[in-house]
């Protein structure tokens, strides 16, 4: 069994960059993959929606880094999507 078919039973997809990912998962140079647990966090409740806050900020911000002349979209990345968690 291939490791992405594998995945697909433990990756939630939903609020992923699949329209901006550059490239498939196997192509990238770096993959995104969101961990939403906030049961082992001490008084803060609901940073198990960081991941997909995170995301959504990104589309925001400006793409391009002047310092480094990069812009973010040039960069082999794929959004694999969050992790299922069960406790």
């Amino acid at each position: 069994m291939k490791l992405l078919d594998e995945l697909r039973f433990y990756v939630d997809k939903s609020g992923v960059f699949e329209i901006n990912s550059p490239v498939s998962m196997h192509d990238a140079e770096y993959v995104i993959i969101g961990v939403p647990l906030d049961f082992t966090s001490l008084g803060r409740r609901g940073v198990d929606k960081a991941p997909n806050l995170i995301r959504e900020a990104l589309f925001q911000v400006e793409t391009y880094n002047y310092s480094c002349d990069t812009d973010f979209y040039e960069v082999p990345f794929h959004d694999l999507g969050n992790l299922v968690a069960s406790t």
